[in-house]
């Protein structure tokens, strides 16, 4: 059996870039999209105003406030594959309330929680701007969703693309060096590594002459996930292998 490799490039707080080599277009496909559709994540649900005179309707601000990135935390949360919030327990839920007055902006940082790690990330997200003797007071419900239920549970956006090896004539490079882009070269020499993470310039450069010659490895594929803020890009990646896994033992159990 194959075993697929897997090499950690970039790793921080908001992305993180992965090499999956021996594997499939199928495979990393089929992982993309678990991460689009399956893995849960909290985001608000229901809304009750209790005041509210913004000069906002108050369905615009429901929607700002569904599309608020929540703070996800898998050792206290589960999703729950239920229809109503009246049927959801402890586990998939929080509850969260604000009350705001005017004058001034009504930021993310403005709501409270029954659960404190659960908030946003980004605390100075402007969700309206209050006039004076304008009051904004609510209670929502936050729920463990998924993408394929709503994008607001959408964790964050996954790519690939093959990896690509780049080899350089640098004979045949002095005669077609007027035929690239400008953008490639750094003090003369061809930036390999800006072509590669540029898929503008790679297919700017490919097929031009024999000067450059690109080879995509169709078993091997940079892998990258972009957060929303709602979990890490590593949270992203384990849950999305969790949630593909869950769905090939679904069709195995169905099957026999």
């Amino acid at each position: 059996m194959i075993k697929m490799k897997i090499t950690v490039l970039e790793q921080n707080e908001e992305e993180a870039k992965v090499l999956l080599e021996k594997t499939s277009y199928s495979f990393v496909n089929a992982l993309r999209r678990a991460i689009i559709n399956e893995v849960p994540t909290l985001a608000i649900e229901e809304v009750e105003f209790r005041k509210q005179t913004s000069a906002l309707y108050d369905e615009i601000l429901a929607h700002r406030l569904g599309l608020l990135p929540l703070k996800t935390d898998y050792s206290t949360y589960e999703y729950e594959n239920v229809e109503s919030i009246e049927d959801r327990s402890g586990k998939s839920m929080v509850k969260l309330f604000a009350s705001i007055k005017g004058p001034g902006t009504f930021y993310a940082e403005k709501i409270e929680s029954n659960d404190p790690s659960i908030l946003t990330k980004y605390k100075k997200m402007p969700l309206a701007k209050l006039e004076e003797d304008q009051e904004i007071e609510f209670e929502a419900i936050a729920v463990m969703g998924k993408g394929k239920e709503h994008s607001k549970w959408i964790p964050g956006i996954p790519t690939y693309r093959e990896e690509v090896e780049i080899k350089v004539d640098e004979k045949k490079l002095e005669e077609n060096k007027e035929k690239y882009p400008k953008e490639i070269f750094e003090k003369g020499k061809v930036n390999v590594e800006k072509i590669k993470n540029d898929p503008n310039l790679l297919d700017a450069v490919e097929g031009i002459s024999e000067a450059i010659k690109v080879e995509r490895k169709k078993d091997s594929f940079v892998f990258e996930v972009e957060s929303f803020g709602m979990i890490t890009p590593k949270e992203m990646l384990v849950q999305g292998v969790k949630e593909l896994k869950n769905l090939i033992t679904d069709l195995k159990q169905s099957l026999e």
